[in-house]
């Protein structure tokens, strides 16, 4: 789904890339025109290597969506797990864990059980803190360069 863009984020992706194309000049195309190339070899060659910050804007946005989806990944994928999802198993696994547990204190296994649960949130966030931090100058070129505020 995130691929072909369905969805309610989709409008959002639309929006995002319209502004790009919208803010860029036109006579990149016209140069591109009187040069010889039609209106594809335009677009592939002229457009898009200069619209590539709206691209991983757009790629930023969905792979974070799609990360932290936990809806639909419950529902599609029955027999395998997220990540999120089984963060979540594990929060109800430590509660049942916490209540059956014979000679240790309860308080002792309310911070082992907030540890696990913030070391389990630490490692679901780091693949977007990495790819946030190689992607950061398109990503703030593109959110520049279409106007989002907010």
């Amino acid at each position: 789904m995130a691929f072909f863009g369905m969805g309610i984020r989709s409008g959002l992706y639309i929006f995002i890339m319209r502004q790009f194309f919208r803010n860029m000049p036109k006579e990149l195309e016209e140069a591109a025109l009187i040069d010889g190339c039609g209106n594809f070899k335009t677009f592939t060659h002229v457009m898009l290597p200069n619209v590539k910050p709206a691209i991983v804007t757009v790629l930023v946005f969905s792979v974070v969506w799609y990360w932290n989806d936990f809806y639909q990944s419950s529902m599609f994928l029955m027999d395998k797990q997220t990540l999120s999802v089984s963060l979540t198993m594990l929060n109800g696994l430590l509660d049942i864990t916490a209540n059956s547990a014979g000679n240790i204190t309860s308080q002792d296994l309310m911070l082992l059980r907030d540890g696990v649960l913030e070391c389990g949130c630490i490692l679901v966030m780091l693949p977007l803190l990495v790819m946030y931090i190689i992607l950061q100058k398109q990503f703030t070129e593109s959110i520049e360069r279409t106007g989002i505020v907010g």
